[in-house]
């Protein structure tokens, strides 16, 4: 289908021309949520770009191969510091194949075992 985002936010598949569903909507929102936390986008630091050249013809083709070649969950920088729940919802946004992601009821229910650890709770009744 089509679709309308920055470079460095499309999945993996995305980049290969292939078809996009909810799995790459979780690969996104792995990123965006490791962006609120950390402060940078992760993907970034491991392929050498800064956020605005993902626009660029040659900012997307390094995007495309560094998340080939070199971007894994475990290397984000300061994943280590991330409470253990948190880091494997992470974990399971990010995987680079599609059907090892986690789907959003699975990203939903943990969230909300998250927020209740912490005494909070979610409102997902929209």
């Amino acid at each position: 289908g089509d679709y309308a985002s920055s470079a460095c936010l499309h999945a993996p598949e995305m980049r290969d021309g292939l078809p996009t569903g909810p799995e790459n909507d979780m690969w996104a929102a792995g990123l965006l949520f490791a962006e609120l936390y950390f402060g940078y986008l992760p993907v970034l630091p491991v392929v050498g770009l800064n956020r605005d050249e993902d626009s660029t013809e040659s900012g997307r083709a390094k995007i495309r191969k560094g998340i080939r070649e070199r971007f894994e969950v475990e290397r984000i920088l300061g994943l280590d510091a991330l409470p253990e729940d948190m880091q494997a919802l992470l974990k399971g946004m990010l995987q680079k194949d599609p059907a090892k992601r986690c789907t959003p009821k699975e990203a939903l229910s943990k969230a909300k075992s998250i927020a209740a650890g912490r005494g909070l709770q979610l409102d997902d009744s929209q």
